[in-house]
This record gives structure tokens, C-alpha cells and sequence, in this order.
């Protein structure tokens, strides 16, 4: 069984679960947040979640809409990179 990991954010979320979607070879779809919960200013459409399942979406494209005004808007300090999870308590955790 393939289990896709997705540590980075919702295009990645949509593009995993699309993989799972067309594969009879999975396994388990980790993500660290639920898709719709995070970054949506940015990404105003995400894929759906539902009773602990994310769907694919039933129209073209892969379920995202990305705010393209906002990102060109948007200062990205480098120096924070690469992104750390945290968990609920605030501490740091691996990827």
C-alpha cells in the first residue's frame, strides 16, 4: 500500500488525495491539518473534508482556488523557512 505524506499545505492535500483517489493502493492519506482549516485567505477553496474523509471535487481542476491578489501582496520573511508544525499545545513536532 502507498500512504502519501502531506506536511505542505492545500495544493498538496488536493494533489495526494487525488493520487489516492485513482490508486486501488492505498493505504492511509497523512495530513497534519484538515484541508479547510487553515490558509484560507490564500487558498479560499480547499478541498472538501467530511466524517474524517477528504474528497475529490466532481468538477474540473483540483478543488483549490488560490488568491493570487493576496499572495503578490504578501511579504515572506525567508528566514523563517522551512515551515515547523506545532502541535495544539504549541510545541514543536517533526514532519
Amino acid at each position: 500500500d502507498i500512504v502519501p505524506h502531506n506536511p505542505l499545505g492545500p495544493v498538496s492535500a488536493a494533489a495526494c488525495v487525488a493520487l489516492c483517489m485513482a490508486s486501488t493502493n492505498v493505504g492511509v492519506q497523512e495530513m497534519p491539518r484538515r484541508p479547510g482549516s487553515y490558509a484560507t485567505d490564500l487558498f479560499p477553496k480547499q478541498i472538501e473534508w467530511e466524517g474524517g474523509y477528504a474528497w475529490c471535487p466532481d468538477e474540473p481542476g483540483m478543488g483549490v482556488d488560490f488568491n493570487e491578489e493576496l499572495a503578490l501582496n504578501s511579504i515572506v520573511d525567508p528566514t523563517g523557512w522551512p515551515p515547523q508544525l506545532r502541535r495544539n499545545d504549541g510545541s514543536f513536532t517533526n514532519w
